[in-house]
């Protein structure tokens, strides 16, 4: 048995998938995430060492070599994410994903 992807859920189509629509192209605007390997950090690392892993990481993952070796896998590091200190972005997504639980009444254990 073959199976095709119908969508994915980024923002632009996936550089592997091109002939496959995004989510909101297929007419599920609302459906959008973003694969990515966040990179954390133990609680009360110095903001300091936090900027200096974060602008690294945005260094090699900007490296041709190192993009060539993920795309293929469907890995593609998103502006959105990119250009988002650590800070917003975790508070950005924390708040999308409590609204989801909220709206799909999940009930998480205490």
């Amino acid at each position: 048995m073959r199976c095709a992807p119908l969508a994915v859920a980024s923002d632009t189509r996936a550089p592997v998938l091109p002939d496959v629509p995004t989510m909101a192209e297929a007419g599920v605007p609302a459906c959008r995430e973003d694969c990515g390997s966040p990179l954390f950090a133990p609680a009360n690392t110095p903001p300091a060492v936090i900027a200096y892993l974060n602008k690294e990481a945005r260094e090699i993952f900007a490296l041709a070599d190192v993009r060539r070796g993920m795309e293929p896998q469907g890995l593609v590091l998103p502006e959105r994410i990119a250009g988002r200190p650590p800070p917003a972005f975790l508070a950005v997504e924390d708040r999308r994903w409590r609204e989801v639980v909220k709206h799909a009444k999940i009930e998480l254990p205490r």
